[in-house]
């Protein structure tokens, strides 16, 4: 494996900091650390080799590590809990979708071709997204994570398991935990 380089660039206007992680040529995520506003966003794009259900179900199981993990509800948020598809503006369906075998949100309408994908969850909301033409494809399909708390084991694994170019965890976490989940007053 190359060695990881990890570049950021701060953006004062939004007292902010991108992130990136490479390995090599190779980019293994990008984030932004809002430190005014306290909170995360890591995203990365993801392996062509499995479908959009499997990564659904990947995030399914991220949710369920979230709710048993004893991390805090982040109290106040800007959108509704649940579960929306393009667009932000629409009535969430409950997050006991995620629930069942197959989960009852793969038999939603918005399902089959989505753009957006994305689940406001007590701890973090997470999606899936693709803005080229057709929907979400694995081939061009990105998965991110907001957070306000250090979840950065869990994104590690995450990113790990679903990410084009896979690193291990151990290499992950650190970055992760250090860069994008320690926020600065700047």
């Amino acid at each position: 494996m190359a060695p990881l380089t990890i570049t950021t660039e701060r953006v004062a206007e939004f007292n902010a900091e991108k992130i990136a992680l490479r390995s090599g040529d190779d980019s293994l995520f990008y984030a932004t650390r809002y430190d005014g506003l306290g909170y995360s966003s890591v995203y990365w794009q993801v392996h062509p080799g499995r479908s959009k259900e499997d990564y659904c179900r990947r995030l399914i199981s991220f949710y369920n590590d979230l709710k048993t993990g004893g991390f805090e509800d982040r109290g106040t948020r800007g959108l509704d809990l649940g579960i929306i598809f393009n667009k932000i503006t629409e009535t969430p369906l409950p997050l006991d979708y995620l629930d069942g075998e197959p989960p009852r949100l793969f038999q939603q309408p918005g399902w089959e071709n989505f753009n957006l994908l994305r689940v406001d969850t007590p701890y973090a909301a997470f999606s899936m997204e693709d803005w080229s033409k057709g929907g979400w494809k694995p081939e061009t399909g990105l998965i991110a994570v907001l957070s306000h708390q250090d979840i950065s084991t869990l994104v590690a694994r995450l990113i790990s398991d679903t990410a084009r170019h896979s690193v291990p965890v151990t290499e992950l976490q650190p970055v992760l935990a250090e860069r994008a989940y320690t926020f600065r007053n700047l």
